[in-house]
């Protein structure tokens, strides 16, 4: 395998799956599908979190496509170890939330949601591989002088 794929493939899932956040998540009945940021929002209005935890949420899920952006910098200054780390974290993250609205019955993962998922698989298991992939490791040239 050519050295760097991993790292390309995590970085392209992890800027998908970010993206995804917007994209419908849940489908309940034929309502149209509500994007994870409306879940959010949704969760509020009905009391189900608010306070701290509402903070937490809201700061956590923001921060994704911030963290996604970091891991895209990261990865075109030559830090490949650390953009694979971000991205490894980003991915567990969106992956955990995907699966534990797949798990449920009472609501569908909508097409989002899985897309989501599914690059935050790709994403975290191409982090690993980058993160495993001693040749990605900028090598430090030595000189005589």
């Amino acid at each position: 395998m050519r050295r760097g794929i991993p790292l390309v493939v995590a970085l392209v899932s992890v800027f998908v799956a970010a993206a995804s956040l917007v994209l419908p998540w849940l489908a309940i009945g034929t309502a149209p599908g509500r994007s994870s940021i409306d879940l959010i929002a949704s969760a509020n209005a009905l009391d189900v979190v608010g306070g701290a935890t509402l903070a937490l949420i809201i700061g956590t899920w923001l921060a994704i496509p911030v963290a996604a952006a970091v891991a895209l910098l990261l990865g075109a200054l030559g830090r490949p170890k650390a953009a694979a780390a971000v991205v490894l974290v980003v991915s567990a993250c969106i992956g955990l939330v995907a699966a534990a609205i797949a798990a449920t019955d009472a609501v569908a993962l909508a097409w989002g949601g899985a897309l989501g998922g599914i690059a935050a698989a790709l994403g975290g298991g191409s982090a690993v591989g980058a993160l495993l992939d001693s040749r990605a490791q900028p090598s430090a040239e030595v000189t005589d002088t």
